[in-house]
């Protein structure tokens, strides 16, 4: 019997050992992203970090993206500030100026949504002072799990345009996606936000590196 546990226990670990092996080849291959065309200053999410980036956005008078990110390992919130290479200058003096906390250049090659199994994006746009009235504390985010799974929102300011807002969710099955995508977009529940219908080209979108340039001003 007590052979019959320590077998099952072994196939358990087994099981965990290549998953997370799967998990960083796939991050290794997937994170070959150039950055060079955008700016990305990635800080830590808390309620005072939230209204400092709120205020950069209302400041800034050109294109810029935020995300609001889980990542496929831990349950840390990260926010990433993103704009053109062009505006790079300006964004870094209203970060110098107005962000407290610490935060981190992102030179290297990154990726903020990790994804596996399933996914899905929703989609809505709604104009600047509704979208700075969202609370991204209310954003519930305690369904996602501390390994295998991701979520984002991403919010796209471009000036003179209404916001566009993308919530991307990635999950080891359909029960585990529904119940994160449900939580967290309930935030957005009184706009018209709809499924994008081509998962993989919605995907390949939203990481790419240069995503701000493919949205016509």
């Amino acid at each position: 019997m007590n052979y019959i546990l320590i077998f099952f226990a072994f196939v358990i670990v087994l099981i965990g050992i290549l998953f997370l092996i799967k998990v960083a080849l796939s991050t290794k291959k997937i994170n070959k992203v150039n950055n060079t065309n955008q700016t990305v200053i990635k800080v830590s999410y808390s309620p005072s970090t939230e209204k400092e980036v709120k205020k950069i956005i209302h400041m800034a008078d050109f294109p810029i993206a935020i995300d609001l990110a889980v990542e496929h390992i831990g349950k840390e919130i990260n926010m990433y500030i993103t704009a053109k290479q062009k505006n790079a200058i300006y964004l870094k003096r209203l970060v110098k100026n107005h962000i407290t906390c610490e935060y981190e250049l992102k030179e290297e090659d990154y990726l903020v949504f990790h994804h596996g199994g399933e996914t899905q994006l929703l989609i809505c746009e709604m104009d600047k002072s509704d979208a700075l009235q969202l609370n991204f504390g209310k954003i519930d985010f305690s369904k996602i799990n501390t390994i295998g799974e991701s979520a984002v929102l991403r919010m796209i300011f471009i000036p003179n345009k209404k916001v566009n807002i993308q919530m991307i969710f990635s999950a080891p099955s359909k029960s585990q996606l529904k119940e994160i995508a449900e939580s967290m977009s309930s935030v957005l529940k009184n706009y018209d936000c709809r499924v994008s219908p081509n998962k993989a080209l919605a995907i390949e979108e939203f990481n790419s590196p240069d995503f701000l340039y493919k949205i016509k001003v």
